[in-house]
């Protein structure tokens, strides 16, 4: 995740609650705006608490938001300006491409620092 939104987070906490497991790699960036919000940085620790629950560190993530799930993928591009547009993404549940989502987050994942 190279940017974030509180209903993102809050809906991944709801997640870790029921017992899938989530694994979630933040930029440097991210980390910083989290630090500088309470109430989202609790709700991180929180959610960072459970045992079904990895958070990472990458500093290689800024260019892109990639959200993953094992029968979808969604894909945010930054702009030049580096601004997202949250409602401008690529989206697919076909196999193909969430394995391919798969295969982008294990690469990313190799050099990820859990925090």
């Amino acid at each position: 995740v190279s940017a974030y939104a509180e209903n993102y987070i809050a809906a991944v906490g709801e997640t870790v609650k029921t017992g899938i497991a989530v694994r979630v790699i933040i930029s440097e960036n991210v980390k910083k705006c989290l630090e500088n919000n309470n109430g989202i940085f609790e709700m991180i620790n929180a959610m960072n608490k459970n045992k079904n629950a990895k958070l990472m560190l990458s500093n290689n993530l800024d260019k892109f938001t990639l959200l993953l799930t094992d029968k979808e993928i969604a894909l945010f591009l930054f702009k030049r300006n580096g601004d997202v547009e949250w409602y401008e993404f690529l989206h697919c549940k076909d196999e193909g491409c969430v394995h391919f989502g798969d295969e982008i987050f294990k690469f990313y994942e190799r050099e990820a620092i859990e925090i």
